[in-house]
């Protein structure tokens, strides 16, 4: 090739129409927009809706817990503690405590999660159902009142759920029966992060509104025992009693006691104006009728 000809040669691929040619500019590659985060609406719907409902316990990992991974759900160590299925009926209770009348979304995500109730590593409760439109899934953090919810094809949402901290609990315990850690975790030893320190909370206490009359057992009848049982009593902020124990025993008459106020229903309590799972003592009494056996107490 002639020196004049091979320096034309060059000139003309480095002009820029030729490298134009040989290199097309890629695009911008289209962003997808972001889905509507869920309403509260749609997710009491999807859960009262739900036909397999699968709840957990997770420990999660504190070198793996940040704040962009617990707020998008991105991939951390998690790990699975208790797994256990439960019913439509469960999950009904759940929605009413979870979502009561009233219930808005928070305008931030939630932070990471925290070890706390004597439990070393952050965890969390979660609850994940299915039905014929898709499925959902919460994450629950008891320690910091806050959870994050959402549904399939919407983005998550978080909601303020410390005021409701006890019945949750009481319903996670009920479905992990078998987590013996978390069968030990106290409600008093959850913070409710939802009041700033120096406000004063109006409450109301639940009001009975159903009661159910206790079966006197004949065999306390028989040997003539009567007496009080002040049953303690943790109701929902559905109205429906949650857990009984006793307070004050009257040998003979503590199981008859318990059971009745297991049927009792509630208007429940209110934290200013707002329903509130609390915990109030109830009163059983068994009096024997005028010329029965002798008493005994």
């Amino acid at each position: 090739m002639k020196p004049c000809l091979a320096i034309a040669l060059v000139l003309a691929l480095a002009a820029p129409g030729a490298r134009a040619a040989e290199v097309p500019v890629p695009a911008p590659p289209a962003v997808a927009p972001a889905p509507a985060p869920a309403t509260v609406e749609a997710l009491r719907a999807s859960m009262l809706a739900s036909d397999s409902i699968l709840i957990t316990r997770v420990e999660m990992e504190p070198a793996a817990v940040s704040d962009s991974a617990w707020q998008s759900h991105a991939p951390v160590s998690r790990k699975r503690v208790t797994v256990n299925q439960v019913k439509r009926p469960w999950m009904r209770r759940f929605a009413a405590n979870f979502m009561p009348p009233g219930t808005t979304l928070r305008t931030e995500l939630c932070p990471p999660p925290r070890g706390t109730a004597g439990l070393a590593k952050p965890w969390m409760l979660s609850a994940l159902w299915i039905n014929q439109d898709g499925r959902g899934q919460v994450f629950v953090d008891l320690s910091t009142g806050c959870s994050i919810a959402g549904l399939a094809g919407s983005g998550p949402v978080a909601l303020d759920v410390g005021a409701h901290t006890d019945s949750l609990l009481a319903l996670f315990q009920q479905a992990l029966f078998a987590d013996s850690a978390l069968a030990r975790v106290k409600a008093s030893a959850l913070s409710d992060t939802t009041r700033p320190r120096d406000q004063v909370a109006v409450r109301t206490p639940p009001v009975p509104i159903d009661r159910v009359a206790p079966v006197y057992p004949d065999s306390a009848r028989a040997a003539g025992i009567e007496g009080t049982v002040i049953v303690k009593t943790l109701v929902g902020s559905d109205g429906r009693v949650m857990r009984v124990d006793v307070e004050t025993s009257v040998p003979g008459l503590d199981a008859a006691a318990l059971a009745a106020v297991k049927q009792w229903r509630f208007n429940p309590g209110t934290v200013d104006g707002r329903p509130h799972a609390m915990t109030v003592g109830v009163p059983v009494s068994f009096h024997l009728a005028p010329g029965g056996p002798a008493k005994k107490h």
